[in-house]
């Protein structure tokens, strides 16, 4: 015949001892302070971007199918999204000619690495700059 036991007592909660802390620096520091701020303002723009394009297509909608009105309210809407986009990326050009952010002369692997990304930020900030360049054509050829 089995017999019922009853249930141990439960353990008396332990702590996990501490291993250590860490802290970031060099190159985690560099890309809070500096390559996260330039990637936020080129997401900024690639949202920009978006908008330009559904204007463009409503802009091409509007005049086949819509009134005079209609057509310089959206010319009046892609230019305040290309004034948006220029902004925008001259504050993010600010950012990547910042010395105190991104330093000219390697010191360290950190610094190797942050010229690094700058080089790739830079390198979409220049086709987003394309594109507001083609953005801008096509208000001066409607406007």
């Amino acid at each position: 015949m089995l017999t019922a036991q009853a249930p141990a007592p439960p353990a008396a909660p332990t702590s996990l001892p501490e291993i250590g802390r860490t802290h970031a620096k060099g190159f985690c520091t560099t890309v809070r302070d500096n390559v996260a701020p330039s990637v936020l303002g080129l997401m900024k723009t690639d949202d920009l971007i978006g908008a330009s394009h559904r204007a463009v297509l409503k802009t091409a909608h509007d005049e086949t199918s819509s009134s005079v009105e209609a057509i310089q309210m959206d010319h009046l809407y892609l230019e305040k999204v290309v004034l948006a986009m220029a902004h925008n990326l001259g504050v993010v050009k600010k950012m990547l000619s910042d010395d105190k952010r991104f330093p000219k002369t390697p010191v360290s692997d950190d610094d190797k690495l942050a010229l690094l990304l700058k080089s790739q930020l830079q390198a979409a900030a220049d086709r987003q700059n394309e594109a507001l360049n083609h953005l801008n054509g096509i208000l001066e050829t409607k406007g």
